[in-house]
Order: C-alpha cells, then structure tokens, then sequence
C-alpha cells in the first residue's frame, strides 16, 4: 500500500478524508437552518430555467447525488455552497442535453410532417 491510500487513524484513506462521508451528508442535511433551506430553495428556482426539472427536484437530484457520492462535498466548502453549486452544474448539464435532442414531428395521414 503506498502513502497516498494508506488508511488515516479513523479508518478513511487520505482522499477519502477529504469529502464528506454519506453519513456526514445526512448529518449536514439534518443540521440546515429555515435561512439555509430558504436559500437554497430561491437558488433552485433560479437555476430552474431552461430545464425541463419540477420545483424541488432539482435540489433532490443534487441531494441524492451527494449522499451517493456521485458529487463530493470537500470538507473546507460550505455545505450550502455545495449543494448550491451543485444544483448550478446538473441545470447546466440538463440545458445542454435538452438542446441536444432533435425534435420528433408527427406525420400526417397525407404523408407530410408537421
């Protein structure tokens, strides 16, 4: 094992340590203020635009990510400002898959497309 993965005396390996562990997530989550729920709620709506994301789902997404360790929270971030970051980058991935997509058009009983 070399330096770099060599487990930490609370079990976690340097990189690891780093982040914050699912668990901590949670705990994060748990410990939010009404101010910091109210905040990320208006970052929410405004990174809405453009997608095609409902009202609270997209701060479910950046939620569910984060406890699943698709997107890690770096201990020294704000918590707040990583779920709101978050929240910036999966809009803004969404955006650009959106306009990727080419429209399907129908085709009328004479053969012609609409």
């Amino acid at each position: 094992m070399d330096h770099a993965s060599a487990p930490l005396a609370d079990g976690l390996s340097e990189p690891e340590s780093k982040h914050l562990a699912p668990e901590e997530v949670l705990e994060r989550l748990d410990s939010l203020s009404p101010q910091d729920k109210r905040r990320l709620k208006l970052i929410e709506l405004r990174r809405l635009s453009g997608t095609d994301f409902k009202e609270g789902l997209l701060y479910q997404e950046a939620v569910c990510q984060a406890i699943l360790g698709e997107r890690r929270c770096p201990r020294e971030v704000s918590f707040v400002a990583f779920l709101a970051q978050s929240m910036r980058s999966i809009a803004s991935h969404r955006r650009k898959e959106l306009a990727r997509q080419v429209p399907i058009t129908k085709v009328d009983g004479s053969g012609s497309l609409n």
